[in-house]
């Protein structure tokens, strides 16, 4: 079961430390997490995956879940940045800036005072 998970996040040097580090830990459970490491794996890009990998060892979080986690939390960061280069393609008609003014102007067109 280890090698096989192992296999499947491509053998690096980090996902074999983690590995080894969640077997210790949580030897009671290990097929449970060496089960959630491979479905997260089905889910996620290779990419995400690897940074996924790299923070937990980095951060020192040795579980599945936290693997689950930071993937997650990858995987919204990429899509947050595809939906900022979507933005940068609408016309220039709706890219329109709102003019910034001081508050003394609000408060003259209203008749109170400025101190």
């Amino acid at each position: 079961m280890y090698d096989k998970t192992l296999e499947m996040l491509g053998g690096s040097e980090i996902a074999k430390l983690l590995l080894e580090t969640i077997k210790k830990e949580k030897g009671r459970y290990i097929r449970e997490q060496f089960g959630l490491i491979k479905s997260v794996e089905r889910k996620y890009s290779s990419e995400v995956l690897d940074k996924a990998l790299e923070f937990c060892y980095e951060n020192n979080l040795n579980s599945a879940v936290d693997i689950r986690d930071a993937a997650e939390h990858f995987a919204r960061q990429g899509i947050t940045i595809v939906d900022t280069s979507l933005r940068k393609s609408l016309p220039p008609h709706l890219a329109v800036k709102t003019e910034v003014r001081k508050i003394d102007t609000y408060t003259s067109l209203y008749g109170g005072e400025i101190k």
